[in-house]
């Protein structure tokens, strides 16, 4: 759901988190509320944000920090594709 009370189309043919994958999804959620816009829109997630995330978390082992980063990029994805085709129907 999002801030506004929708729910995001990607959601409406999915089935639910898993309880073990909702930690990548609220890493996604902390690191995308934060991320730049420019003049045409939101920008991606930069690598070097998910990097510092996972300093700060102590998450040092590679394969986790690949894992993170690859479910972080194709979350953004969606939420970019989703984005920018609200904005097409505007």
């Amino acid at each position: 759901m999002r801030e506004n009370g929708d729910v995001h189309p990607a959601m409406l043919t999915k089935t639910a988190l898993r309880s073990g994958h909702r930690r990548y999804y609220d890493v996604y959620r902390s690191l995308s509320a934060s991320r730049t816009w420019s003049q045409v829109g939101p920008n991606p997630i930069q690598v070097s944000e998910v990097h510092s995330y996972m300093e700060m978390a102590g998450i040092e082992d590679p394969s986790t920090r690949l894992k993170y980063l690859r479910l972080i990029q194709g979350m953004d994805v969606i939420e970019l594709k989703s984005i920018r085709e609200k904005t097409k129907k505007t």
